[in-house]
Order: structure tokens, then sequence, then C-alpha cells
């Protein structure tokens, strides 16, 4: 129960500083992939289907906090977090290295799913290729930033909730 409380609590603040933290106007209005760290991190410490579960309602989040059509980014956190989760044997997860390495190819794989999933939106049309590729680099970037930071946050609150755990167990 405490472990559901504590990835809820992650989710909901994640979801609020996702929406007060600004774009990064020079990279095409690229913002930092808050809640995508957050699926990479339980995608990494979590069994499949927790990390699956976890994928589908961060995305939901998201997508309720702008024009995106619901469910766009559930589809494209949960092949993120399948992928992740197919290596988590593989990496050091108490390293920094790791949440930037897949910050990186999980925020470049996300803001590429979203576009192709959008190709056949009325408007996309009007958007230039330089704009783009600005774009997914510039999340991707961001990805190495915001997902290491995201990772120490939510280790902590595991460690956090595992000590009350154990007290009151």
């Amino acid at each position: 129960m405490i472990g559901f409380l504590n990835v809820g609590a992650v989710l909901i603040a994640t979801t609020a500083l996702q929406m007060t933290v600004p774009s990064v106007r020079i990279l095409a209005d690229a913002k930092f992939p808050l809640l995508l760290a957050v699926v990479l991190y339980y995608a990494l410490t979590r069994p499949r289907g927790p990390a699956m579960a976890i994928a589908f309602w961060a995305g939901l989040l998201a997508d309720s906090l702008g024009p995106m059509p619901l469910g766009y980014s559930a589809v494209c956190f949960c092949v993120v977090a399948l992928a992740a989760g197919m290596f988590r044997g593989f990496v050091f997860e108490d390293t920094w290295i790791t949440p930037a390495v897949f910050g990186l190819a999980a925020a470049g794989m996300v803001a590429t799913g979203f576009y192709l999933l959008l190709i056949n939106q009325e408007g996309f049309g009007d958007v230039s290729g330089w704009w783009l590729t600005t774009k997914i680099a510039g999340t991707a970037v961001l990805g190495i930033v915001a997902t290491p930071v995201m990772f120490l946050v939510a280790r902590s609150m595991d460690h956090l909730t595992r000590e009350f755990t154990r007290r009151t167990a």
C-alpha cells in the first residue's frame, strides 16, 4: 500500500512540476521530460507489469497537461517502459550515467513518436523539418539533465517509504 502511495505522490508532484517548468525557447520550445524520467525510473526498478501501469498513468497525466490527444503519451511511455525494462539486468541504476543515457534515448524516442503519431493531424504540415529536428534533439538533451534529477527524487522517496515500512512493521 505504501509503495502505491509513493508512486502516486511522485506522479502527482512530477505532474505539477511539469506544468510549472517553462519550455526552452532556443530548443524549439522543448520541455524537460520530467514525467518520462519518472517512467524510466520505475521501468528500471520495478517488474514489467507495475512499470507499464505507471507508464500508462504518467502518459495520461502528461496528455492532460496540453493539447496532445489523450493516449498518445501513454502509448509512447509504455513503449519506452517496455524497452527500458528489457535492459534492467544490464545496467547500473545507482550511477548518474545510466539515467542520463536512458533519458537521452527515451526523450528522443518519445518526441519522435509524438510527431509520428501526429503526422496525419490537421495543421501538422505547417511544421518545418528544421524546427522538428531541433525540437526532438532539444528534448533529448533536456532528458540528459532531467532524468538523473528525477531518479534521485524517486529513489529518495523509495528509501523514505522503505524506512517508514520497516519501522511500522
